[in-house]
């Protein structure tokens, strides 16, 4: 008995002496390029505002079909940024739509003008983290992280007047600016389609008119 015992022990401390003479194997080496890895984070869906739809003034309709081409587009021009002489419209369509490649549509009767179209938008995002070793002293692993507006985001909203004229357009990303909040004003009374689409982005759309029957726009 105690033979085996000593055997025992003689066998375990020889097993110790020799996992105690390995080396760890040197990896293939360490650069000073980083490599990235990335995550997308996809915008809310879940509405944040009550949805309007007034159904005596916006209607449902067909999109028209994406262009292609640049559209001559009149110039721009804003609302007094006097709030003093900024008078209050009745809103005729609020919505909070998770855009992912569809288009919307509504047809507007804006027999007052003027006719806003307010877009907020916010768009799916990538975030980025940089893991590499830095130059100096002991060659520390560093890291960075980057968050962008994913390539893949887009938004467009045109406005067409009853010949199915674009009258006003604007968007986000792409061929546009990355400005989240776009605002497009159309000063001549009518009735128009308000054509909204987009991929990869939730958009807040307001729409007001000068005034419904029977009450005027109120001033500030």
């Amino acid at each position: 008995m105690k033979f085996l015992q000593v055997g025992l022990v003689i066998f375990v401390g020889i097993a110790l002496m020799a996992a105690g003479c390995v080396e760890a194997t040197p990896g293939d080496g360490s650069s000073d390029t980083p490599f990235w890895v990335k995550e997308t984070t996809a915008p809310a869906g879940t509405p944040t505002t009550t949805a309007i739809l007034d159904s005596e003034y916006v209607s449902p309709a067909t999109p028209y079909p994406a262009t292609t081409t640049p559209a001559k587009v009149p110039a721009s021009r804003q609302l007094p940024e006097n709030t003093q002489d900024k008078p209050v419209y009745p809103e005729v369509l609020r919505e909070t739509i998770d855009l992912k490649g569809e288009a919307h549509a509504w047809t507007i009767n804006a027999t007052y003008p003027p006719l806003i179209v307010d877009i907020v938008v916010t768009p799916e995002t990538e975030t980025r983290t940089i893991v590499y070793q830095s130059s100096y002293g002991d060659r520390d692993e560093e890291k960075s992280t980057v968050t962008r507006i994913s390539p893949n985001s887009h938004l467009e909203v045109t406005i067409r007047d009853a010949n199915g004229n674009i009258v006003a357009q604007d968007g986000f990303n792409g061929k546009y600016t990355v400005g989240r909040s776009k605002q497009l004003l159309v000063l001549r009374g009518g009735a128009y389609q308000v054509d909204l689409r987009g991929t990869a982005v939730v958009a807040d759309i307001s729409i007001k008119i000068g005034k419904i029957e029977g009450e005027n726009a109120v001033s500030v």
